[in-house]
């Protein structure tokens, strides 16, 4: 048997309103729907959906049940004293319960929907929507649900549907039971939501099948709260025209801050009416000194909507700063003194340690800007004093060096009127021959006279040699400076290079003659340069080349012709590298044919000049090999001719030899690669039949052929 009891539908409010439905139905498809308006505020409110016992009148929507399900609902076991309930229930006959049958009826959907209720005073907050379910005559546990009658729950949220939600799963025989195993839903509604309603849906297909719904209702903490938080303004109450000043209100999560307030002139660091920022920085530029009421208002957005709390203001007073004057800017003389004065203020502070006074007594000399700030309390202004000094009488100028035949130019300062003595003329150029003092004399209210002396510094006097300035390239030279002085040097030679060594040597390739220039530089910017033309000159190597008939010669060919190929040169020297020499242009040598040495031979080639060069060539000796094969071997134990093994001369290179041997049936019998080695006669560990043997031999030759392979017989007799 299946049971459903919905109960508890009520508005509660600080009002305490209560409102009850009655006139309860049995229905195979119950429509539960109740439409509620919550129209007082208060800081909780529950609405809950409550019934009394079979009977009772609900404002919901049904379709009818079944008379069986009418009885089950009113059976005294479900009546429990206290509960308000809904029940569901089947349209058939079968069960075990109370009808008999096989419990194939028509499958109904029952269903109960409630109406929709307004809960759009609740859009900050979540709503919670919880109900009890299950079935209520123990007798009937056993019953249980069949598979596919699923217990579905539907929200609507603004006249939507959502997905139905199963909160119970039919199961042969499943038991739900509220009085021994309780089952609880619990549904969240989002925010913004303005109107709810749902639905409980499950399909049937007994008539005992009956399920109740209870203590169904709708909850949440502090709805309907009012959106007003209490902001607290805390900063600078007092400052300074033309300053900045700092504002800050409480943090308050989620919401966004509104500031105005500013007079014309001032601005915040960002623009009035700036969100999310509940610190300030106030810009006060050009505004007027008052009393001025910054205000700052908190706003929400909830549901696209702005919400704004109370406005909260706070009292900023600018203070002006001192109309601070000073004493305009002053021209004296070196030596005099001056009093800087400075009004509009209640107290001062002068720069330069000159005290708290009005007033300051000063004789700079040199011109000097003095500063004095005036307070009037906390706000202060400040201005400036220029004082210019005009030297005593005139200034020459510093001492000046030039370098000699260079011109200088003499200008004085510090007075209107010049007069220089030796017939210089103040601002023209002149040549000074030596070293002398010159004195100007000027006239006005700071009149005297100065002098300046211009040292005529000598030219460095530059010179220098070389331990080589002829030979045959490569030429290294060794400069010697011969310079007095103090001086920064520059070498350039016409090959191109370059140094800056005071005594450099250099290496000159080129055949040719250079011209080396030096320049000295003196510490004041004094330079000479002079120049050697053709200092250094380089002749050329000959070009050494010869060439040879053959490079190989052995004991049938031992003389070789070489050509002679060289230029630029008129002496020849031909050393043959066995002992013998030669001074002909061309020649021919004849070598040793049984020497078995290879054999260097150079060409030494001079010039003209005495200039000289080397050219070699190898002439190699080619080993002649000698072999000796024997073509029969007696291995019959007399010590005579027991090993068949071939004999080489030097020329052989053993590193390439390899020996094996065949029988008639092109079996090997014997093989190595070690030229020591020979046969024995023996095949597989025994002697092997008189006969013929085919041998095969590779060989090498030192300095030749890598490979030579050579057939042939030899004879095994016992």
């Amino acid at each position: 048997m299946r049971l459903i009891s919905l109960r508890q539908v009520v508005v509660e409010t600080n009002c305490n309103i209560h409102i009850d439905f009655f006139d309860v139905k049995i229905f195979s498809f119950i429509v539960l729907n109740a439409l509620f308006f919550i129209q007082f505020a208060s800081s909780q409110v529950i609405l809950n959906f409550q019934g009394n016992e079979i009977g009772d009148t609900w404002n919901f929507t049904t379709t009818g049940a079944s008379s069986s399900a009418l009885v089950q609902a009113n059976a005294i076991a479900n009546k429990v004293t206290g509960t308000k309930s809904i029940v569901v229930g089947g349209n058939t006959g079968g069960g075990s319960c109370y009808d008999g049958g096989s419990g194939n009826g028509t499958v109904v959907e029952n269903k109960i929907t409630f109406q929709p209720v307004n809960i759009a005073s609740s859009n900050e907050y979540i709503r919670t929507l919880t109900f009890h379910w299950g079935s209520r005559f123990p007798q009937c546990a056993g019953t249980g649900w069949d598979a596919g009658e699923d217990l579905s729950f539907v929200p609507i949220l603004d006249g939507i549907p959502q997905v139905p939600i199963i909160i119970a799963v039919g199961n042969v025989n499943a038991n739900f039971n509220i009085r021994t195993a309780a089952q609880q839903y619990t549904y969240t509604i989002s925010t913004c939501v303005n109107s709810f309603s749902f639905e409980l849906k499950i399909p049937t297909n007994r008539s005992d099948e009956l399920l109740f719904v209870d203590d169904v209702s709708i909850s949440t903490p502090s709805l309907n709260t009012v959106f007003n938080p209490v902001l607290n303004i805390t900063g600078d109450s007092q400052i300074c025209a033309g300053s900045t000043s700092n504002l800050s209100t409480d943090i308050i999560s989620g919401i966004s801050y509104d500031w105005s307030g500013l007079p014309t002139g001032a601005s915040f660091t960002t623009p009035n009416n700036t969100s999310n920022s509940n610190a300030m920085t106030i810009d006060w530029g050009t505004a007027a000194a008052g009393t001025y009421q910054i205000k700052v208002k908190p706003r929400k957005t909830q549901c696209g909507i702005d919400v704004f709390g109370t406005e909260v203001t706070y009292q900023i007073e600018v203070n002006s700063n001192p109309d601070l004057t000073v004493s305009p800017a002053i021209s004296m003389c070196i030596g005099d003194t001056v009093t800087l004065n400075a009004n509009g203020a209640n107290t001062y502070l002068w720069s330069n340690g000159l005290g708290t006074n009005s007033s300051a007594i000063v004789s700079p000399s040199v011109t000097t800007s003095y500063q004095v700030t005036g307070y009037n309390g906390n706000c202060s202004s400040t201005e400036s004093v220029l004082v210019s000094v005009n030297p005593s009488s005139i200034s020459a100028g510093n001492d000046l060096v030039v370098c000699a035949g260079s011109s200088v130019t003499l200008s004085a300062t510090g007075a209107t009127n010049f007069s220089w003595d030796q017939n210089v003329v103040n601002g023209i150029p002149f040549i000074p021959t030596e070293t002398n003092t010159y004195t100007v004399t000027s006239t006005g209210s700071c009149a005297g006279t100065d002098q300046i002396t211009v040292t005529v510094e000598e030219l460095p006097k530059v010179d220098f040699s070389a331990d080589l300035t002829t030979g045959c390239s490569p030429v290294m030279v060794q400069f010697e400076n011969f310079t007095s002085g103090n001086n920064g040097y520059q070498w350039s030679f016409s090959d191109g290079a370059s140094s800056n060594l005071s005594a450099p040597n250099h290496t000159f390739i080129t055949a040719g003659c250079n011209d080396i220039t030096l320049t000295a530089t003196s510490p004041n910017g004094c330079i000479t340069s002079v120049t050697f033309n053709d200092f250094i000159c380089v002749s050329s190597l000959p070009d050494v080349q010869f060439t040879s008939n053959i490079d190989q010669i052995d004991s049938e060919k031992s003389t070789v012709e070489f050509t002679n190929q060289s230029i630029g040169a008129s002496i020849f020297e031909w050393n043959f590298g066995d002992g013998t020499y030669s001074t002909e242009f061309s020649t021919t040598h004849s070598f040793d044919p049984f020497s078995l040495a290879n054999q260097i031979v150079t060409l030494v080639a001079t010039n003209n000049e005495g200039c000289s060069d080397t050219a070699s060539m190898i002439i190699y000796f080619k080993a002649i090999p000698s072999i000796y094969v024997p073509n029969a071997f007696t291995p019959n134990g007399d010590e005579m001719n027991q090993v068949f093994i071939p004999k080489f001369g030097d020329a052989i290179d053993p590193t390439k030899y390899s020996l094996t041997i065949f029988n008639r049936w092109g079996e090997i019998v014997f093989e190595t690669v070690d030229i020591q080695i020979g046969w024995n006669g023996t095949f597989k560990g025994q002697d092997a039949q008189e006969g013929e043997y085919i041998w095969k031999m590779r060989y090498g030759i030192v300095e030749g052929v890598d490979q030579i392979e050579k057939l042939g017989h030899v004879a095994l007799i016992r």
